[in-house]
Formats: structure tokens, C-alpha cells, sequence
């Protein structure tokens, strides 16, 4: 007895010893087969410290043949090493079952309760795989009964317009054992625990704040886990959310990311190194980003910063002279969203994605970045510099990104879908990434020659981009088509219809536009296609 005394006095104290989520999961792996041989072991040894006693009374078994030789001592220590070797392999390989989903689900809240996010982060992860297992109810009996005896849902017979017939043999199967299948079990108690207990955690900003400082590249497999038709709502709002919070702190992997991947490839295709596990998670298949609708998280935070920033003008610190100070540009949010928004652009252009990305929060930016822009009382301001504010950077950065997704036409395949023009008119043509790129650019273009507040020198500077743009694709065989377009969303100053049409600032735009055209140094692009230009805005 005191043999069992102190094992289990040592076993106290080592589960004392263990941090809290490590007991918590502990709580999680042993279940009602464990307390049995827990007590198997218990009464085992008791007997044998006690065996004297039974004897005397009659109440002893005969031991088999293959004990004899032991004493009671070493029979008592036989039988507490293969309970505690049986228990602790047990603990290694057990995992989270319906059966144990209940108890899961009341730890889940009550660490959700306390706010005791890392616990249940660690929790979480360590029953992450099996988790979504029961999530989507996709155990071996289960996917069984879903293949040959599937629901009558419309899900089922969409799938069925765009998968092949299955073969006769599965049919057959499907036939003989369909009134089999119906007997396994659909646990639908237990996958709306699952599931409620899923919305519970995701949607917790508590918790997905600490997944986004501590766990970053976990969410993403929580992202893949619920990349199927039936999450779409579910994972957009965990995707804003996540997303968010990564954009919330300017220490987070996508920060860091971004500030890793801006040395160039090709001429206009980005660099993303494999070890920027989120950027190469969203963008090596841009369809991913596309299917997920990261750019509208990204660009919703930077219009929401540009506007909190428009609410105490006294202390907005890109109002101040702009130095090279790598330090603020990687870690600001406006800097990286823009680097974002590029990268995520190229990669769809290349990628022959048939989605113009929503490259329009440009427009959005550009035009909340003018209304904000008014340089700081700083002598260190140097208003004939390229930038003299952290304001004209940026500004130059939109359009120099706008710029790379146009002219990068040239390096992508002829036949690829997502550069197939099917008018030269300043209309959507969404499919189109070339051209919908030039319809905001001749957006933002209007914005800065209406701002009075931007300086004749950075509207210069900016206006160069665009005019350079202009002469390159008029130069090209495959660009001229673009060229035109340009041209005539410029004279439109944007869309050739809707709001841009005829009003009292067209007069404006357009002096300011060719005036614009004329101060451009004329000798670095051919004469006839400038006095064509010329002509033409005139």
C-alpha cells in the first residue's frame, strides 16, 4: 500500500507541475476506459498488499501459471508499470471523439468565459486535425454512407451536373447496401455541438486576436479546413476577422511578409519567398485570395485608418517630411496595404485570373489620401523634393503599382483570358485586370487635378507615370488597343459614363489635364504620338 500511496502522490504532483492547458487537455484525452484501468490497477495492487488476509478468508484466486516465481511485491510492481505504461501511451495517442466533444465544448467555454484565449488556443490546436473531422462529419462510416447512399439536397444534385456517373459496380453497392447504410448513425447532436462549438472560438475576437499574435500560420489551416460551399459565410467572417488582426499589429507575420517580398522576379512580377508561408498561402494560387475576398479586409482597413487618421490632422504623422526610414514603411499600414494590393494584383494578372481583385480600392485610397493631405508646419519639409511628405510617397506608390499592373500585359501570354479586350471604350470590363487598372488609374488621375491642396510639382510627378504609361503601350503592338483605352478614360476622367459624365469640374479636369500633358518634357517620347495626344485633349 504505500508502494501505491506514493506513485499516486507522485503522479499528483507531476499533474500539479503541468501548465494548464497541458491539464486541460488531459482532461480531454482520458476518458471512462482509462478510469477503469486506473482502477483495475488501484484494486490490483490492493489485493495483492492484502493477500495474506483473503487467504485466510477464502477469497483468493489462483494465480495462472505464468505469475508463479513472482512475489507480491514484484506482482504489485508489474501491475503498476503496465497501468501506467498502458495509460500513458493512451494519453499520447487518444484523441478528441464524439463522445468527448460535450466535455470539449464546456472547456471551450469556459476558457472563452475567463477570457483565457492562450489556453484555449493550445487546447484547440492540439485537437485541431480530429476536430474538424467531426466538423464535417467526415469519418470513414460517414463518407461510406455519404458516397452510396447520399441526401437529396441541391448541394447533391449540383455535384452530380459536374462529376462523372459513377461506375456500374457503385451503383450496385449503392443498391444492395442502401438500406444497410441508413443504420449508421448521423450524429447530428453531436455535430451541432461540434459546430456551435466552432462559431463559439472563431468568432471570438479574444481568441482569434491572440491566433493572429501567437499562432498566425495555424489559421491558416484553420482557413483551409473551412474552405468547403457550406462554410463560405462562416470562414469570410472568420478571414475579416483574422485578417484584421493581422493587419491590427505592425509586428504580425504580414508585416514582416510584405517587408520580405519587394525585390522583383521579373520585370513586373514580385518575388514571394516560400518561407512567407501566409503571402505564398493567399497568392501562389490566386484563386485562393480571389475565392477568400482577402482584398476586401486589407483595403476596408486602410480606408478606416486614412479615415481615423483625417480626425486629428495635428498629430497624422505622414503629414510630416518624408525620410528614408525603412522602419515606417514596412510597419505602416497604409504603405503595406498599397504593397499588398500589388502583389496580389500581379500575381491574379499572371495567374490568368479572370477578376479584376478589386483593384478599385485605389480609387478610394487616392481620394482619402488627397483629403488628408496637408504638410505639417515642418521646416524639414522640402516642397521641391520628389516627396516631401510621407503623403507623396504613397500617392506615388498607387500609381506606380497601377502603372506595373498595365504595362505587365507584355509579359504574359497573348491567349491568356484576363487581357482579352473586347472594346477600347472607358466601360467595366471585370474579366479584364489591364484594363480595369486603367479605368482607376484615369479615376485617380481626375481626383489629383481637381485637389487643390496637392502642389503643381507632385502632380507633375505622378502625372508623368500615367503619360509614360501612355507612350510605352502606344509604342507596343499589343498595348496600342490599351493605349486607346487610356486616352479616352482619361479625357473621361474615368468611366465614359454614371458619374463621370458632363459636369461643371469637366472644364476644369480638362485644361488641368492637358496642361499637365503639355509640361511633360516632350523629347522622351516621339513627336507624333505627343502632338497626337496633344491634339486630342485639346
Amino acid at each position: 500500500m504505500d508502494l501505491l500511496i506514493t506513485v499516486f502522490s507522485l503522479l499528483v504532483a507531476i499533474y500539479a507541475s503541468f501548465p494548464r492547458e497541458r491539464r486541460l487537455d488531459l482532461r480531454l484525452r482520458f476518458g471512462t476506459l482509462d478510469a477503469l484501468i486506473f482502477a483495475f490497477g488501484v484494486i490490483a495492487v490492493a489485493y495483492l498488499d492484502l493477500y495474506t488476509f483473503f487467504k485466510i478468508h477464502g477469497l483468493v484466486f489462483t494465480p495462472p501459471k505464468w505469475s508463479r516465481g513472482f512475489t507480491k511485491i514484484q506482482a504489485s510492481h508489474v501491475v503498476l508499470v503496465t497501468m501506467l505504461v498502458t495509460l500513458g501511451l493512451r494519453s499520447r495517442f487518444a484523441r478528441l471523439t464524439r463522445g468527448k466533444i460535450t466535455r470539449f465544448q464546456q472547456l471551450a467555454d469556459e476558457l472563452l468565459w475567463s477570457e483565457s484565449y492562450l489556453d484555449l488556443l493550445f487546447l484547440f490546436e492540439a485537437h485541431l486535425p480530429k476536430f474538424f473531422v467531426l466538423y464535417h462529419g467526415d469519418g470513414v462510416l460517414q463518407r461510406f454512407r455519404a458516397k452510396y447512399a447520399p441526401q437529396i439536397t441541391i448541394e447533391y444534385l449540383l455535384r452530380l451536373k459536374t462529376q462523372p456517373p459513377r461506375s456500374k459496380g457503385s451503383r450496385v453497392i449503392s443498391k444492395v447496401l442502401r438500406p444497410l447504410l441508413s443504420l449508421i448513425p448521423e450524429h447530428k447532436v453531436h455535430h451541432a455541438i461540434v459546430v456551435q462549438t466552432a462559431h463559439n472560438i472563431l468568432q471570438s475576437k479574444g481568441f482569434v486576436s491572440t491566433l493572429a499574435r501567437a499562432r498566425p500560420y495555424l489559421g491558416l489551416e484553420i482557413i483551409t479546413n473551412l474552405r468547403t460551399q457550406g462554410d463560405k459565410w462562416f470562414r469570410e467572417e472568420f478571414v475579416e476577422l483574422f485578417m484584421t488582426e493581422l493587419l491590427s499589429n505592425h509586428s504580425s507575420v504580414y508585416y514582416t511578409e510584405l517587408a520580405n517580398s519587394r525585390n522583383m522576379s521579373g520585370m513586373h512580377r514580385y518575388s514571394i519567398p516560400a518561407n512567407n508561408r501566409l503571402l505564398t498561402f493567399l497568392l501562389s494560387e490566386a484563386t485562393i485570395a480571389q475565392e477568400l475576398e482577402v482584398y476586401r479586409p486589407v483595403g476596408n482597413f486602410v480606408l478606416k485608418e486614412l479615415d481615423r487618421l483625417s480626425r486629428t490632422p495635428e498629430s497624422d504623422d505622414y503629414n510630416l517630411a518624408f525620410t528614408e526610414d525603412e522602419m515606417f514603411l514596412s510597419q505602416s499600414p497604409l504603405f503595406a496595404g498599397v504593397h499588398f494590393f500589388d502583389l496580389m494584383v500581379s500575381e491574379a494578372l499572371f495567374q490568368n485570373i479572370t477578376w479584376h481583385m478589386w483593384l478599385y480600392y485605389c480609387t478610394n485610397i487616392v481620394e482619402k489620401t488627397v483629403r488628408n493631405y496637408k504638410p505639417a508646419r515642418d521646416p524639414s519639409i522640402r516642397e521641391e523634393s520628389e516627396f516631401p511628405i510621407w503623403y507623396s510617397r504613397l500617392l506615388h506608390d498607387i500609381f506606380d503599382a497601377m502603372r506595373n499592373w498595365i504595362v505587365a500585359l507584355e509579359d504574359v501570354p497573348a491567349t491568356q483570358e484576363n487581357i482579352r479586350l473586347t472594346s477600347t471604350r472607358p466601360d467595366h470590363q471585370n474579366d479584364n485586370i489591364p484594363k480595369s487598372s486603367i479605368l482607376a488609374v484615369s479615376v485617380c488621375v481626375r481626383t489629383i487635378l481637381l485637389a487643390d491642396n496637392l502642389h503643381g510639382k507632385l502632380k507633375d510627378a505622378l502625372m508623368s507615370i500615367v503619360f509614360r504609361t501612355y507612350f510605352e503601350l502606344r509604342c507596343s503592338a499589343r498595348g496600342e488597343p490599351y493605349a486607346e483605352v487610356l486616352r479616352e478614360a482619361l479625357a473621361a476622367g474615368g468611366f465614359g459614363y454614371g458619374t463621370f459624365g458632363l459636369e461643371a469640374s469637366d472644364a476644369i479636369y480638362r485644361t488641368r489635364l492637358r496642361g499637365a500633358l503639355l509640361r511633360q518634357d516632350r523629347f522622351d517620347y516621339l513627336p507624333d504620338h505627343f502632338s497626337e495626344l496633344e491634339t486630342f485633349l485639346s
